[in-house]
Order: structure tokens, then C-alpha cells, then sequence
């Protein structure tokens, strides 16, 4: 299904997207953009797997989903990330800054992306490891409530962490 009021889409773009639904046997393939402002369209929301889990309209959109919208500069699901939560209050179980460049890095070596977040009194930490790291990673350490924290692990195919949440 295409409407009507669906503009610049080129011939090669519906191919493209006819091709990857056959290779991935889908059901349907869903074309998304990525808009300066996204607040008047729906969002795609995916699985771990990269998967179309629900559509949520721009109206229905929490304050949390909307802010990681916002950080993440794109809509949800349009490019997969990690979630990587370093850092704890209890510092004995965290890794060394090393270790955690080392795994950012080869995450990236694998064509992944990831997004680092942490309390605000941890932003020192997290900075550590983002300059020993070679891989570039989007950095929201401090930046984020709980509540957008929630909902940024929630887009997430996978969250590394010290505690089984951030």
C-alpha cells in the first residue's frame, strides 16, 4: 500500500524494498525517513532484532520517546544501536576504562552502533573510556531522566551493563 500524497519516492527505492521483504521472507516491508522534526509523524518502534513492533503516532508519543528521538537525531529503528550503561555508584563492579573501549571498539569492528549513557556524578568515567575508544559512539551520559533512560533502553537490541539496569 502506497498513498497517493507520498512524494519523491523513486521507482528503485520500492525495488530496494521489495527485495530485502523477499530475502527476509517478511509479511510487509515499511519504508521510514528520518524528519528535521519529527513530532507530526508516526515512529517506528522495533524489536531487538530490528523488527517493526508497533507504530506509535507522533500525538501518542511519550516526553521520553520524543527526547530520544530528539538525541538520537532519528526516528526509532531506523538504525539499530547498543546500549552501553558503564558505570555504577559501586565502582567495584565496573570494568576498566580499557575494557570498555576495547568491547566498543570491536562492536564497531562488527558494524555496530553505540549509544553510552550514565548517572550525572559517572559523566567522568564514560568520558574516559569515549577517548580511549578509536570507534565514535554517541555519548548521553548524564543527560538523561529515568524515564528517558527507560525508554532509550527500550529501543535498544541489546543493553550492556554492570547491574541488570542502568
Amino acid at each position: 500500500v502506497m498513498f497517493g500524497d507520498s512524494p519523491l519516492i523513486r521507482p528503485e527505492t520500492l525495488r530496494r524494498a521489495l527485495q530485502a521483504r523477499v530475502r527476509a521472507k517478511a509479511a510487509v516491508a515499511v519504508l521510514a525517513f528520518r524528519a528535521a522534526d519529527p513530532t507530526p509523524y508516526g515512529r517506528l518502534v522495533t524489536d531487538a532484532k530490528g523488527g517493526l513492533e508497533r507504530i506509535v503516532e507522533g500525538k501518542d508519543a511519550t516526553d521520553a520517546e520524543r527526547r530520544i528521538d530528539q538525541l538520537l537525531g532519528e526516528g526509532p529503528g531506523v538504525l539499530p544501536f547498543i546500549h552501553m550503561h558503564p558505570a555504577s555508584r559501586w565502582t567495584f563492579k565496573c570494568w576498566p576504562v580499557e575494557q570498555n573501549a576495547q568491547l566498543i571498539d570491536r562492536l564497531a569492528v562488527d558494524g555496530h552502533r553505540v549509544v553510552l549513557t550514565s548517572a550525572p556524578d559517572e559523566v567522568g568515567l564514560v568520558q574516559q573510556i569515549v577517548d580511549k575508544a578509536n570507534a565514535k559512539t554517541q555519548n548521553l551520559a548524564g543527560l538523561l531522566t529515568i524515564k528517558e533512560l527507560g525508554a532509550l533502553t527500550a529501543r535498544a537490541k541489546l543493553f550492556v551493563g554492570v547491574d541488570s539496569m542502568p
